[in-house]
């Protein structure tokens, strides 16, 4: 069941980042934002995105989702709380944050603190496998 899993869920960071095509041209966000703040600086702001993981999470793998049922969405959820990860996050859609810095030449856009790159981030790694693992590990009778 594990590996029927991994393969929708490599997809998610085509997922995350094709979701809008701003989205997809601005792929950067701020790791430790609480999903409150990320779900808020999206609704209250034109110049972020805010990505819902439970969303994708549960949407059909043709779309660029994982194809979990509602029992999955929740244990991955929880998974990805207890581990202190995101299930909301906000990429900005008007530049990319950092882009051309020091910062970004020395490689801290791809560290886990800060200011990330999503297709750079150790965060969507783990996203991925500890919603994969919680997933797997529940039936969807």
């Amino acid at each position: 069941m594990l590996k029927r899993l991994l393969v929708p869920a490599s997809v998610v960071v085509a997922a995350v980042l094709m979701t809008s095509s701003s989205a997809f041209a601005f792929d950067c966000f701020v790791v430790k934002r609480s999903d409150q703040g990320s779900a808020a600086v999206g609704a209250h702001s034109q110049r972020w995105f805010t990505i819902d993981l439970a969303l994708i999470m549960a949407d059909d793998p043709a779309n660029g989702g994982f194809g979990f049922c509602p029992a999955q969405v929740d244990a991955a959820i929880a998974a990805l709380k207890a581990a202190g990860l995101p299930t909301v996050i906000a990429s900005r859609n008007d530049k990319i944050l950092l882009e051309g810095t020091g910062a970004d030449r020395n490689g801290l856009t791809a560290d886990g603190k800060g200011i990330d790159h999503l297709e750079e981030s150790p965060i969507i790694g783990q996203i991925i496998e500890i919603a994969t693992t919680a997933a797997a590990g529940v039936s969807c009778t």
